[in-house]
């Protein structure tokens, strides 16, 4: 007996990725329903991580491939600039982490340390990752065949050629879509699905709804959508928070006139939710429609099959698209639960139930370490970075939190909380690169171990980054079938 899946998908690119990956398993039933677009959908650009880039090599899509079907660029890491005043600590990059970069991550760490010791040592990641020479260099992470380790990287690329390419794609493996207008399918096909995945960029936030309702779930929050009018300056709204008692939890935008709105489980009408967003939005926007995701109609025909997948998670601005680096992940644990050919209700339902608590923990980790950069933050120019201060952390976030002040078991901590996304080296990136050290009034010399540290770690960059090419003439050779880069 085959597994049942209803997949409901619209332009977003999460509902593609999860067609292809499903459309390879044997033991599936797929039904594949897109929804028809009622107006010209937007084309965002995506900034994706490593784990988008295993993905595309677990679909068997190479890079070359991609790069020439989505017009995609390397994506290396992601660079802050003005959001902290502190001497040396005004930029810092969150780098890809490579194979390379072992060799002296202990001489990080330990450079950390000294710093700790209010010892002015070097600690900025972009010294320490292979990742931070290539960028600041315009270098393509494509190595040569006699280049040993492989190098991480994601890509950055638009919406709509990337779900062209998708859809020529599932056409070639003979499967067929059939599409709708109406925002709910016909119930003959949910009552056939053992398993719902509603991919839609609005309507599958009720999948989040399902998961968050999971026993254990670390996750208590609701969502009502709103959509805007043009604006001549509205711009992205992202991890807002307001105050600890008011109604609105956390904020976050798909792009510049569809935002969706977190709210606490106890007040969130739509007339109240309404009134509390308005200081959000610049005056001139015009808010055009409500929608209140949390509609107990739609939740309770649903409920018992929804699995969290797809941009429910989204608020993640400024960090990489935290919704299709969860649906990676998600498809990897899909294959591992799922790959058994009968499975009985019973098991179904524990195992949906596993994969909605997985993506309930990805969450939690990408607000936490979100959250972090906003709270070592210390600008105070307007009021997005006072509301943004106002996030609370996770007690696991705290507990990192406090390893590292009191330098007490710092990757124990890391290692017990058991992450999935972020390495070890990203936190310590993430706190060192943003100066979370003492600040005595003068730093005493750096130790001569330190200066070796900076040194040994920036001729050994130095030295690697030879092996690589100019990023443009790469993706030029590329585009022109010149390069086949086949990880």
């Amino acid at each position: 007996m085959q597994t049942h899946i209803l997949l409901l998908l619209d332009e977003h690119i999460s509902g593609w990725m999860a067609a292809i990956s499903f459309a390879k398993l044997r033991q599936i039933k797929l039904t594949i329903i897109e929804q028809e677009q009622t107006s010209t959908p937007a084309n965002p650009i995506y900034t994706t991580n490593k784990h988008f880039s295993q993905w595309l090599t677990q679909s068997q899509i190479t890079s070359s491939q991609w790069i020439t079907a989505s017009q995609a660029n390397f994506n290396l890491g992601t660079e802050f600039v003005d959001w902290n005043s502190r001497p040396d600590y005004q930029r810092y990059l969150l780098p890809a982490i490579s194979a390379t970069d072992k060799f002296y991550a202990n001489q990080f760490i330990d450079n950390i340390n000294w710093r700790k010791q209010n010892f002015d040592s070097k600690t900025q990641p972009d010294n320490f990752f292979l990742s931070g020479y290539l960028a600041a260099n315009n270098l393509a992470p494509v190595e040569p065949e006699n280049f040993p380790f492989p190098v991480d990287f994601g890509y950055q690329f638009a919406q709509k050629p990337a779900v062209d390419y998708f859809r020529e794609r599932l056409k070639d493996d003979n499967i067929h879509l059939q599409t709708q207008q109406s925002v709910h399918p016909k119930q003959a096909l949910i009552d056939a699905a053992d398993l719902i995945f509603d991919c839609r960029q609005t309507h599958n936030l009720l999948a989040q709804q399902e998961s968050l309702n999971e026993p254990n779930s670390p996750i208590n929050t609701r969502k009502i959508s709103i959509s805007l009018a043009a604006s001549n300056d509205l711009r992205p709204v992202t991890q807002v928070t307001a105050k600890p008692n008011g109604v609105l939890k956390q904020a976050a935008s798909f792009d510049n006139q569809n935002i969706s709105f977190y709210f606490n489980q106890q007040a969130c009408s739509v007339e109240t939710a309404e009134k509390e967003l308005r200081q959000y939005v610049p005056s001139d926007a015009q808010i055009t429609n409500v929608t209140d995701l949390n509609n107990k109609r739609l939740t309770n025909c649903w409920q018992d099959k929804l699995i969290a997948l797809g941009p429910a998670y989204c608020a993640n601005v400024p960090l990489d698209d935290a919704d299709l680096t969860i649906e990676s992940l998600l498809i990897s644990r899909f294959y591992e639960l799922f790959q058994m050919p009968q499975l009985t209700p019973e098991q179904i339902l524990r195992k949906r139930r596993k994969i909605n608590l997985y993506a309930a923990y990805l969450a939690q980790e990408i607000a936490d370490f979100n959250a972090l950069h906003y709270l070592l933050c210390d600008r105070q120019d307007n009021n997005y970075w006072h509301l943004a201060k106002q996030v609370s952390l996770s007690p696991v976030a705290e507990r990192m939190i406090m390893a590292w002040q009191q330098n007490n078991k710092f990757p124990e901590t890391y290692h017990n909380n058991n992450y999935h996304i972020y390495p070890l080296a990203a936190w310590y990136a993430l706190l060192a690169g943003n100066g979370f050290f003492p600040m005595p009034a003068r730093l005493k010399k750096s130790p001569s171990e330190a200066e070796q540290n900076s040194r040994q770690a920036n001729e050994f960059f130095s030295q690697c980054s030879k092996n690589f090419g100019n990023n443009r003439q790469t993706i030029q050779d590329i585009l022109n079938g010149q390069l086949n880069e086949q990880r």
